[in-house]
């Protein structure tokens, strides 16, 4: 990159670029002249390569998109998009104006980074703050560090090893505050206090979950790629953690050992879990656990069904495709076992005064 920030628009956005690349794109397979010059000019090979008409459609969106990442001065695409994600929001500078400031949402945003989000770090009475999908991370743990009311917090798809550490000075997931525990099957979201956390942070990252005694509700989501079942084992240090959102890959039979052990959980949500039989009997092992919301379970059979039939606290769960040929005498057996009061394949909803450990 040469002095490429200084030949991008005043207010340059993805889109705006993307728009950009296509239309060259369209331009140059119409035979435009200019287009083709330019096209020509950052991928030389493309002169001969597709000096016949015929042959202008095999010209692709990623070619575009690299001359125009070239005429600006960088390397390629990918780092001009992590150019544009960087640059502070614009409109996002109006945050360090609202000192008030409850709740803030901005999901699935692209134009959005780390710099602009750091504008939180004025509110000093936020009590929600939704990233969810957007290209923050890091920077974004790092401005909210010390809200003394903030107790829902979704991050981005960015976050790694480096700013899991900051979550220990999130005074409501450090320290048991208490108020009214709030769960259910309609809703993917929990109170009092809940952490959703998203990006490639790693087993070693996560290890610095433990000391955050006041966490109840903790929810993993899409972009976690780099967590694995045994760093579940960390969460087990967590005497409040009463929800957790733990989905498809990452819930596997080991993950189930870790979860079946948590000494307070209430509710599971487990959807898309791929733990067979074994993964929900060690699971069955927990005393605490009302609610499994499991959806589609491919691995569940018959044998695991009839395991969660011996929790003693299982209220309701929710889990279907039950694969093996045997399922339904064992099922219903399973079923026949639970009181008929807590056999409810249905939504329900469960509220309580929470009370510290």
């Amino acid at each position: 990159m040469t002095d490429s920030a200084s030949r991008l628009p005043a207010r340059p956005s993805l889109e705006q670029l993307h728009k950009q690349a296509r239309e060259l794109l369209n331009q140059y397979r119409e035979g435009d002249i200019a287009a083709r010059k330019r096209i020509r000019a950052s991928i030389p090979k493309l002169a001969g390569r597709y000096a016949e008409d015929s042959d202008a459609q095999r010209v692709s969106l990623a070619d575009a998109q690299f001359v125009l990442a070239r005429e600006y001065g960088f390397e390629n695409w990918a780092a001009l998009k992590h150019h544009i994600e960087a640059l502070p929001h614009p409109k996002l500078e109006a945050l360090s104006h609202l000192p008030e400031l409850r709740r803030f949402q901005m999901c699935w945003q692209s134009g959005v980074s780390d710099a602009g989000i750091a504008n939180l770090r004025f509110c000093e009475n936020l009590e929600s703050v939704h990233l969810l999908g957007t290209p923050t991370g890091d920077g974004a743990i790092k401005a909210l560090v010390g809200k003394p009311s903030l107790r829902r917090f979704k991050t981005g798809r960015e976050v790694t090893d480096a700013a899991l550490p900051f979550l220990q000075q999130f005074p409501v997931f450090k320290t048991w505050q208490g108020g009214e525990v709030e769960y259910s099957l309609m809703s993917p979201d929990a109170e009092p206090n809940h952490l959703l956390l998203d990006g490639p942070f790693t087993n070693k990252g996560f290890a610095s979950i433990a000391g955050l005694d006041g966490l109840f509700a903790l929810t993993f989501f899409w972009h976690v790629s780099n967590l694995t079942a045994e760093g579940l084992k960390f969460l087990t240090s967590l005497p409040n953690l009463g929800f957790l959102g733990c989905q498809d890959k990452l819930c596997n039979d080991e993950a189930m050992r870790h979860i079946g052990a948590l000494p307070r959980l209430r509710m599971l949500m487990g959807q898309g879990a791929v733990a067979g039989d074994d993964g929900f009997g060690a699971l069955s092992r927990s005393q605490t656990i009302e609610y499994i919301w499991g959806r589609d379970c491919p691995n569940l059979g018959g044998r695991g069904f009839a395991a969660l039939a011996r929790m003693p606290s299982l209220k309701v769960v929710s889990c279907k495709n039950v694969h093996d040929a045997s399922s339904t005498n064992v099922r219903e057996s399973a079923m026949r076992a639970w009181p008929c009061s807590a056999v409810c394949l249905g939504f329900a909803r469960s509220r309580s005064e929470a009370r510290p450990r």
